[in-house]
């Protein structure tokens, strides 16, 4: 999937164009909140209508071209409404496709282990080899490193989404294998105490307890 960068209107909404599975859909987006999807009706003309404005003021809107309407490209391989869903959960998932995780990174990088959990979670997937979306790596970088230009955020307010610069992509990819295949930092282990040591805490302890002893026997000034 690709994307161009949007362009902002003078009705104050976004515009941009994707491209899902070779066919390009236009999106508008504008708003803050939880995230919304409009899909609309066969009459639609494609304008942004008052009703998505209403529901800009209380959510982030999302609104496509259906592939074959309006300003969006043909999707000639879609039949039926049940292709038209798997198509819009491929849209929905924009960043993580966006950046992947590449194949050869899994076989090479990670080959100081006999046994990496991510790379037994790639294997039992799907066959290897094979780029993997990268959705939950994109949240858990920019929680851990949100000020490093990374992505950029979409409307104000909370919760907004994380929208992929394109300028960043290769950076992004880097991090992605420096932080997953880095080997961890060995930990120093605790060393037990030996006898020596016991002898001296007890010898303290002795030590201690003579001189409260002493000081009972002691008078007082």
């Amino acid at each position: 999937m690709t994307s161009t960068e949007a362009t902002q209107t003078a009705a104050g909404f976004a515009e941009r164009d994707l491209t899902v599975r070779g066919t390009r859909v236009r999106v508008l987006e504008t708003g803050s909140g939880q995230p919304l999807l409009y899909l609309h009706d066969s009459g639609d003309l494609g304008e942004w209508t008052p009703l998505l404005s209403g529901l800009a003021e209380r959510y982030a809107v999302c609104r496509p071209d259906h592939p074959g309407f309006n300003a969006s490209g043909d999707g000639s391989d879609i039949d039926s409404v049940h292709d038209l869903a798997f198509f819009y959960l491929d849209l929905l998932d924009e960043i993580g496709a966006e950046l992947r995780f590449p194949a050869e990174n899994i076989e090479k990088d990670f080959a100081w282990s006999m046994a990496h959990p991510v790379v037994d979670a790639y294997r039992a997937y799907r066959p290897m080899p094979y780029d993997a979306p990268s959705c939950a790596m994109a949240a858990m970088l920019y929680a851990v490193r949100p000020d490093d230009g990374y992505f950029q955020l979409s409307g104000s307010g909370n919760p907004r989404s994380l929208v992929l610069d394109p300028a960043q992509k290769d950076r992004i990819i880097k991090t992605y294998i420096e932080m997953a295949s880095a080997k961890p930092v060995p930990r120093k282990p605790r060393r037990p105490p030996n006898d020596k040591d016991k002898d001296k805490d007890k010898d303290k302890d002795e030590d201690k307890d003579k001189k409260d002893e002493q000081k009972k026997k002691d008078p007082a000034p």
